[in-house]
């Protein structure tokens, strides 16, 4: 119990400043000398514009420093782009960090096919930061975002996952619908004490998210919370557990 504290403690402390360097600082620069890490063909038919979807790169990054477990690396900012099969870029967005991964989303359906996109976002201590993962596709020369709207807010946004070292997510197939879900389950502190009502004493608490689409083609997200303390070296719960 007294471990918890402290570790709730230290979090208090070291979770906002995790934050801080996620997006106060500058993790990247502007500028550098480019390869092209991943690129997939675009057609006109199912994309609206051929040519390629395409991830660039700081060349001088080596396979060690696009590691997803490790710290993010210094170097050039990564950069995702459309272009026609001439080289013309019709749109192009700097990700902020400078390792990133592009690969083929195989198990989510849907015309264009959509790709699963991780930025390392880690800090080099805490377990908080990590890669955070977004889905994309082109359509008509921009970037089309995965999102879901929120079961609660009815507010739609953009689907971004993390895995840290108290956060983890999985494609999982739902035992209901049978159709491919995204679940993910974050421990973070108790700052309310939801759970426990202990004034001398800071507990964490267990966020289970489910994303999951509807056959009008939207996502939902649903969401629930429970008194807990899970770490991403555990056993990840099985999907039945999220909600819907």
């Amino acid at each position: 119990m007294k471990s918890r504290t402290i570790a709730a403690l230290l979090t208090m402390v070291l979770l906002p400043l995790a934050q801080h360097l996620a997006f106060g600082f500058e993790n990247c620069k502007d500028k550098g000398e480019y390869t092209i890490k991943y690129r997939y063909p675009l057609n006109a038919t199912a994309n609206g514009t051929a040519g390629e979807l395409q991830l660039l790169l700081d060349r001088a990054l080596t396979e060690e420093d696009l590691d997803m477990q490790r710290a993010s690396p210094k170097g050039a900012c990564a950069k995702l782009r459309v272009v026609t099969g001439a080289d013309k870029v019709l749109s192009s967005k700097n990700l902020g960090w400078p390792a990133a991964r592009l690969t083929p989303a195989l198990q989510l359906k849907g015309s264009p096919a959509w790709y699963l996109l991780e930025v390392n976002q880690s800090a080099e201590f805490g377990s908080y930061s990590g890669a955070v993962a977004s889905f994309v596709r082109a359509r008509n020369a921009q970037f089309d975002w995965l999102q879901a709207v929120d079961k609660q807010t009815g507010k739609s946004e953009k689907i971004q996952l993390l895995r840290s070292g108290k956060t983890d997510w999985r494609l999982a197939k739902s035992s209901q619908t049978k159709a491919v879900n995204l679940v993910e389950l974050a421990c973070r502190p108790d700052f309310e004490n939801k759970f426990v009502h202990k004034k001398d004493e800071l507990e964490f608490m267990l966020i289970y998210r489910r994303y999951y689409p509807q056959g009008d083609g939207r996502w939902i997200r649903a969401e629930r919370t429970q008194a807990g303390f899970w770490e991403s070296d555990e056993d990840f719960p099985d999907e039945r557990e999220f909600p819907f």
